[in-house]
């Protein structure tokens, strides 16, 4: 009797590591000092393989990410309540195919040869913000503040550098007759950089007793644009009955 053939199994494995730490310190009665550090890890192995892909067409990825980030809250004098942020996020990616040979694929039967996948990427953001908050005044909850970001993003990702030869069917490939060939060829190398700034301002108001009334707007621009007229309005509406305290209905509607 002929042996029994059975389906090669691939064990296709992820990973996530994160780590978080964060420290408060409390510089005085009004004024506290926070420091977070963020960390994660993400990794995995023998993926795209599975329905028509063989094993051989297996590459793995890793991608790392941190974010940095000290803040410090507290009051100005006693009108104000002032967060001032800023943040630092590195993240880097990477992927790598376990072969590199000619790709081949046949439609509805199988694809062979390597994933020829390799490269990666890399996003850096510096962030300053700040945001302030009126808390003194009995009708209104006002708020405004800005947002800053400096980015910088450099990739060489390059997909299918070596080739790949296509087939109408099965018979044409044992038969030798590519349907097609396909190559990405050239440099794969992209870096730019950007720079964005966004500021906003919003203001609650106590119209009467269970009724409040909100009106505000946020503006964004960014270096790769042209287009400075970005300004994003939004308006809400709450009311709490008199007689059903425990109740509040709030309706709203913006712009983004």
């Amino acid at each position: 009797d002929a042996p029994t053939a059975f389906p090669m199994l691939v064990n296709t494995e992820r990973q996530r590591i994160d780590g978080e730490v964060l420290v408060e310190h409390a510089l005085n009665d009004t004024q506290t000092l926070r420091g977070e550090y963020q960390r994660w890890d993400s990794t995995g192995d023998n993926l795209g393989v599975g329905e028509f892909e063989l094993p051989e067409r297996a590459f793995a990825d890793d991608t790392a990410g941190n974010i940095a980030r000290l803040s410090a809250i507290g009051t100005i004098g006693k009108h104000f309540l002032n967060e001032l942020r800023l943040e630092y996020v590195d993240v880097s990616s990477a992927v790598d195919s376990i072969s590199d040979a000619v790709g081949l694929n046949v439609p509805n039967a199988f694809r062979a040869g390597g994933a020829q996948r390799q490269g990666g990427r890399r996003d850096q953001e510096i962030e300053i913000a700040q945001t302030v908050d009126l808390i003194s005044h009995p009708k209104h909850k006002i708020r405004f503040g800005f947002e800053t970001e400096l980015g910088w993003t450099r990739t060489d990702r390059v997909d299918n550098y070596i080739g790949t030869f296509t087939f109408a069917s099965l018979a044409d490939y044992e038969a030798g007759r590519p349907r097609q060939f396909t190559q990405r060829v050239g440099n794969p190398l992209v870096s730019y950089d950007r720079q964005e700034f966004s500021w906003f301002a919003y203001d609650e108001v106590e119209l009467s007793e269970g009724l409040r009334f909100g009106f505000g707007f946020r503006h964004d621009v960014q270096s790769l644009l042209d287009d400075f007229n970005n300004v994003a309005p939004r308006a809400s509406v709450a009311w709490t009955p008199k007689d059903r305290p425990k109740t509040t209905l709030t309706a709203g509607v913006g712009v983004f």
